[in-house]
C-alpha cells in the first residue's frame, strides 16, 4: 500500500499567497514527465490536471521502496471535522503516523491539512484456541488385537503408532510424558504397597536366573525355614560406621573379633535373606527390611582406614550387592549412595591382585560390582583375573600350596599350629571362586569349562576328599587330629553342578556343613 493515497485533485492557492515552490515529497516519488498544470504539492495516486474531472487521469504508481511495509496499516480518509480533530488532538498514535505522512522531517510537529488522511492500526484479532479434551476419543483407541489375523494386527500396529505420533502432536509431548509418568508412579506404589502377586516378575539379577527363582516360589515347603529366619529378624536394625577401622583379625595369640566387624557381616547376611524372601514371596516387607540394611551402610560409610577393614570388605560387602540385586527393582528405592559406596569406597579397596585367598575375593568383589552397575570392561578384567589365579593357585594334585600351611595366628604358615586352619581356608579359598565362576555364568562369560575351570575341579575333588576324611589331610597328624573348619563346605552345592564327584555328593548328604551365609544348599539343592 503506497504512503500517498490521496484520490481528490489537488488545490492551489492564489498567486499573491504563494511562496516559492519546494517539492515536499521525496523525489523517487516523482513521476518522470509532469505535465503541465500539474500541482505538485505532494504525490497523489493520481496527477491532477486543468481539465474538467470527468476526462480520464494518469495513474502513477508508487515505487516498492516507498510503500508500507505492514500491511496490517490501512488509510481511513475522513472528513473536515474528523480531520480536524485528528490533528489537533495530539494522540501518541495519530500525531506520529500523520507526522511521518509530512514531507517536513523537522523536530516539531506541524499541523496538517484538513485533508490530510487518518492512518490508524488494525488490531489483529486474537486467535480463537480451541481447547482439546485430554481423553482419547473412541476412534482413537487401540482396540484388542488377539483375535485378529496377522495381517490385521500388522496395519492395527502401524495405525497405532501413526495415533500415537498424532497425539503427541496434537496433546502436547509433556502432557502425554506426564500421564505416562503417573502410570509408572502409580504401578510403583501399587508394588510396593505389597499388592504384587507372588509370580510377578523381578529385576534380573546376577546370582539367581528367573528359573531358579520359580522353582524356590513353586515349592513354599522348601523356603519355609528361611522364611521364620526372616520373620524372626524383621526387626534387625543394622549399626552402620561413618569410618569402618577394625583391628587386625589375627595377632600372636590368636583371633581378635570386634563388633563392627561382626555386625557389618551378619548385617549383609540379614539383607541377603530378607532379600531372598522378598523373591520367594513378592512381599514388599521383606524387600524394604534389604534396602534399609543396605542404605544404612551405605548412607553412613564414609571412609575404610585400617587394612583388616579392607580385608572384610572384601569378603562381606558382595552379600549386600547381591541382596541389592533381588530388591533394587521393589518401591521407590532410590541406591544412588549405595553405588556410589560400590565404586567409590569398596572398588578401589578390592585385594584382587594378591595370590592367596584375598584375590579370589577381590574377584568376587569386582565380579559383583560390575554385574550390579553394568560395566563390561570391569567383568572382563575380573574374568581374566579369575583364570590367572586358578592357574597359579591349584597345582597339579589340586592342592592348593598357599592355603594349606596356614595356622591360627599371625605367624600364617609357621608356629606349633601349622596347617590347623589348611582345610578351613581351602574352603575359604574356593568358595569365592565358586561364587564368581557363578556370576559370570549368569553374565554370559562362564568359565566352567576352560582349564581354569578344569583346576577349579581338581581342586574341588581334593577338597571333597579330605572333608570326608580328613584325617588324610597332611597336617592332620601333626595337629593330633585337630582341624578347623573341616566342613565348611555349603558351596558344595552348586560345584556338585557342574563337575560331579562321589566324594562331593556324600558329604552333602552327610548335612551338616557350615559357611552357608548365602543360603548354598537351599539354592542350589
Amino acid at each position: 500500500m503506497c504512503r500517498a493515497m490521496r484520490r481528490q485533485p489537488c488545490r492551489r492557492r492564489s498567486r499573491s499567497t504563494s511562496r516559492p515552490h519546494r517539492p515536499r515529497w521525496p523525489r523517487r516519488c516523482w513521476p518522470r514527465r509532469i505535465p503541465p498544470g500539474t500541482c505538485r504539492r505532494r504525490p497523489t495516486g493520481r496527477i491532477c490536471r486543468r481539465r474538467s474531472r470527468a476526462r480520464t487521469r494518469r495513474r502513477m504508481r508508487c515505487p516498492p521502496s516507498h510503500r508500507m511495509q505492514n500491511a496490517r496499516w490501512s488509510a481511513r480518509w475522513s472528513g473536515r471535522s474528523s480531520a480536524r480533530s485528528s490533528t489537533r488532538h495530539h494522540g501518541p498514535t495519530s500525531v506520529r503516523l500523520n507526522a511521518r505522512r509530512n514531507a517536513s522531517t523537522s523536530g516539531h510537529r506541524r499541523r496538517l491539512p484538513r485533508w490530510w488522511p487518518r492512518i490508524r492500526r488494525v488490531r489483529k484479532r486474537p486467535r480463537r484456541v480451541r481447547h482439546r479434551s485430554p481423553r482419547c476419543p473412541p476412534s482413537r483407541r487401540l482396540q484388542p488385537m488377539a483375535a485378529t489375523s496377522p495381517r490385521t494386527d500388522t496395519r492395527a500396529t502401524r495405525r497405532a503408532t501413526v495415533t500415537s505420533a498424532a497425539a503427541w502432536r496434537s496433546e502436547g509431548g509433556w502432557r502425554a510424558a506426564g500421564r505416562l509418568l503417573r502410570v509408572v508412579v502409580a504401578a510403583t506404589a501399587w508394588c510396593a504397597g505389597g499388592l504384587c502377586q507372588a509370580g510377578a516378575a523381578l529385576p534380573p539379577a546376577l546370582w539367581l536366573t528367573s528359573a531358579d527363582i520359580d522353582a524356590l516360589r513353586a515349592d513354599p515347603a522348601r523356603s519355609a525355614a528361611l522364611l521364620r529366619r526372616c520373620d524372626r529378624e524383621i526387626d534387625v536394625v543394622a549399626a552402620p560406621v561413618a569410618v569402618f577401622a577394625p583391628p587386625p583379625h589375627y595377632t600372636t595369640t590368636g583371633v581378635v573379633q570386634t563388633d563392627v566387624s561382626r555386625r557389618f557381616a551378619s548385617d549383609g547376611s540379614v539383607a541377603w535373606r530378607a532379600a531372598l524372601c522378598f523373591a520367594a514371596t513378592g512381599e514388599a516387607r521383606y524387600a524394604a527390611h534389604a534396602q534399609a540394611l543396605i542404605s544404612a551402610w551405605s548412607d553412613t560409610l564414609v571412609a575404610v582406614s585400617s587394612e583388616q577393614g579392607a580385608s572384610e570388605i572384601n569378603f562381606d560387602l558382595p552379600s549386600y550387592v547381591l541382596a541389592a540385586s533381588l530388591v533394587r527393582g521393589a518401591g521407590d528405592w532410590n541406591d544412588a549412595s549405595f553405588r556410589r559406596l560400590l565404586t567409590g569406597i569398596a572398588l578401589p579397596l578390592s585385594h584382587s591382585a594378591r595370590k592367596n585367598n584375598h584375590g579370589n575375593w577381590g574377584v568376587l568383589l569386582e565380579a559383583s560390582i560390575a554385574a550390579y552397575v553394568g560395566d563390561r570392561e570391569l567383568l572382563a578384567r575380573a574374568r581374566a583375573r579369575w583364570i590367572a589365579l586358578l592357574e597359579r593357585q591349584v597345582d597339579a594334585d589340586g592342592v592348593l600350596g598357599l592355603e594349606v600351611c596356614r595356622s591360627d595366628t599371625n605367624d600364617y604358615c609357621g608356629g606349633p599350629h601349622q596347617g590347623i586352619n589348611g582345610l578351613s581356608y581351602t574352603h575359604y579359598t574356593l568358595l569365592p571362586a565358586t561364587a564368581a565362576a557363578r556370576i559370570f555364568e549368569l553374565q554370559g562369560q562362564s568359565v566352567w569349562q576352560t582349564p581354569a575351570g578344569q583346576q577349579l575341579a581338581s581342586a574341588y575333588r581334593r577338597a571333597a576328599l579330605w572333608t570326608r576324611e580328613p584325617e588324610r589331610f597332611p597336617a592332620y597328624a601333626r595337629n593330633q587330629g585337630q582341624l578347623n573348619g573341616v566342613r565348611n563346605a555349603a558351596y558344595f552345592a552348586l560345584l556338585q553342578r557342574h563337575y560331579p564327584n562321589e566324594d562331593g555328593a556324600q558329604v552333602l548328604a552327610q548335612g551338616r556343613l557350615g559357611m552357608n551365609s548365602l543360603e548354598w544348599l537351599l539354592l542350589f539343592p
